[in-house]
């Protein structure tokens, strides 16, 4: 059990843990303590250097994210020498952030551009010792521009704890630079994390928004979009709403406002996968041939293939929600219609990045034709909302197309962490029989 303890911030009495940190203990007190390269995720490093305090009988400022507690400990968060040391660390900071703000995933809510007003930066005091630096592009779905890059090291921290350990830390004169990894053993499987914790923008989803304005305006085309069951319950805070508010018909409303012509819901392919899945299962465990394991995640499918090639027949060879439901709206719905699939723009909304990965398998193709001509993440959808002015927490909600019925349960749960192998198991557990079940 831990043991709680007293110190002081500001003047006033808290209670907290020994052993926590100064920043944790500020935080879930309400204390405000900026910083750029603290992640929850992550064990701290102290990079950035901008959550320094002061800290009563220990010599010079300390970064409060890597700062233990002790009884009786003193702190000040906020002094004018605070105010200093940070504007100076700010200033340092830009001299190796490029700034691209007109073009940047965090155009609206920039952190460090928060700071820089907060404290009265100079953002060009110093020389920008890094506005040559190569720009990296890994496969379709990851793009990192290392100009822009602070070295606070997440991406790399991330990646070795999903055990990929892609990038790397490199000499660069008197400096250090993140690049990837050389070796052949190692390879990147686009599952985005990189992006998710830098602080900066230095990672970016390979950027298609752009390029689905282009069919949107053209009338001879039929764009149709789709939309992932977790896009729904995610999108809102891109709009300032509560985390987990459900903007399912917004969202619908919003698509239409861009011009597409049908919006259809991905929860559709997911029962469909989660039949197949669970046949799948269910003929392995009939069988004795072992572990089914799902494969609607591109980045998994990535890893088992390049890690783990031993594994690869556990995986189901199901396609993914979003590449069933695209198959047959290019397919069947198109005959159904009388539309010829190469008219039909299919886009794709997707929570991930590894999505924008998985279009570009070519054994996915049907009869030639790629399914899916475009994926866009859920921020991306929001970015492109924003520029046509388009504010889901006023519009009105409209019904998704659905051909083929609403989708069950099953298939909405894909939305939630652990939903997909959570459908398939009850389906096999409700529909097959008890010799079954007993070995599930």
């Amino acid at each position: 059990m831990e043991k709680e303890i007293d110190i002081i911030i500001n003047g006033k009495n808290i209670k907290a843990f020994d052993g926590q940190t100064v920043l944790e203990a500020a935080q879930k007190s309400g204390i405000k303590i900026p910083g750029l390269c603290y992640h929850p995720d992550l064990e701290a490093k102290a990079s950035c250097r901008l959550c320094l305090v002061e800290v009563k009988n220990k010599k010079g400022l300390q970064p409060s994210c890597v700062t233990r507690l002790e009884p009786g400990m003193e702190i000040i968060t906020d002094s004018e020498k605070i105010k200093r040391a940070r504007k100076v660390n700010l200033e340092l900071i830009f001299a190796q952030h490029c700034e691209e703000c007109s073009d940047c995933v965090f155009k609206d809510k920039c952190r460090l551009l928060e700071l820089a007003k907060e404290y009265n930066v100079k953002k060009s005091r110093f020389n920008d010792r890094k506005k040559n630096k190569p720009c990296f592009e890994f496969g379709p779905a990851v793009f990192f521009d290392s100009s822009k890059c602070i070295d606070c090291r997440n991406c790399i921290d991330v990646c070795q704890n999903y055990e990929v350990g892609f990038l790397e830390l490199a000499e660069d004169g008197n400096f250090t630079k993140i690049i990837p990894s050389k070796n052949p053993k190692k390879d990147c499987i686009f599952c985005g994390q990189c992006i998710v914790h830098c602080p900066v923008g230095a990672f970016e989803a390979g950027g298609e928004f752009e390029e689905v304005e282009e069919p949107l305006k053209d009338k001879s085309k039929v764009v149709v979009f789709q939309v992932a069951p977790s896009v729904r319950s995610s999108i809102g805070e891109e709009f300032g709403m509560e985390p987990g508010i459900v903007l399912t018909g917004q969202i619908a409303a919003g698509i239409r406002k861009l011009g597409a012509n049908r919006v259809f819901d991905t929860a559709v392919g997911a029962d469909f996968t989660t039949f197949e899945e669970a046949q799948e299962l269910m003929e392995k465990i009939q069988k004795g041939k072992g572990a089914c394991l799902s494969s609607c995640c591109p980045s998994w499918v990535k890893f088992v293939e390049f890690f783990y090639p031993e594994f690869i027949n556990c995986l189901a060879t199901t396609r993914s929600p979003q590449m069933i439901l695209a198959g047959l709206i290019k397919n069947y719905w198109a005959q159904k219609e009388n539309i010829d699939p190469k008219k039909i723009v299919m886009v794709s909304i997707m929570p991930c990045t590894s999505k924008k990965y998985e279009i570009k398998r070519k054994e996915l193709d049907i009869n030639g034709i790629p399914p899916i001509d475009y994926v866009l993440t859920t921020r991306e959808l929001a970015f492109l909302f924003k520029k046509y002015n388009i504010d889901l927490a006023k519009i009105e909600p409209e019904e998704y197309d659905n051909p083929w019925g609403l989708p069950s349960g099953a298939g909405v749960i894909y939305g939630a962490t652990g939903g997909v192998a959570e459908s398939a198991l009850r389906t096999v557990f409700n529909d097959k029989p008890n010799s079954a079940k007993d070995r599930i």
